[in-house]
């Protein structure tokens, strides 16, 4: 027991709970134990009729890419769309710019940013 600090160490003569050994040494905690709260009635309601899920509304964007299609993005200058993999409700579009190569851009967030163009 010497290498505790004796700083954290309050001496008196409990019972040591855990193992049932008698030590004069018990260990103060450095935090609180917090009561549990209980509710004493149920939080729901009946007076609300039940939710009825909904379909998902076509969320497709108003412009749609296909392969073939030609670009213009406001950073990566002109391009062509090389692959489209439809993702969900989005879709993944492969673009070959001129000036920077190869781009994998998703067409829901990439709207902003690309106009189509006739070749």
């Amino acid at each position: 027991m010497r290498e505790v600090n004796t700083e954290h160490i309050d001496i008196n003569e409990p019972v040591n709970t855990f193992t049932g050994f008698e030590s004069q040494y018990t260990f103060t905690p450095q935090y609180k134990q917090r009561e549990a709260t209980f509710r004493s009635e149920p939080q729901y309601s009946y007076d609300r009729p039940p939710v009825i899920p909904q379909k998902p509304k076509n969320t497709s964007p108003a412009v749609s890419f296909k392969k073939g299609d030609t670009v213009k993005h406001k950073a990566f200058g002109k391009g062509l769309i090389i692959n489209v993999s439809p993702a969900g409700g989005d879709a993944l579009l492969e673009i070959a710019f001129e000036e920077v190569g190869t781009k994998r851009l998703m067409q829901n967030s990439a709207l902003r940013y690309i106009t189509k163009t006739t070749p």
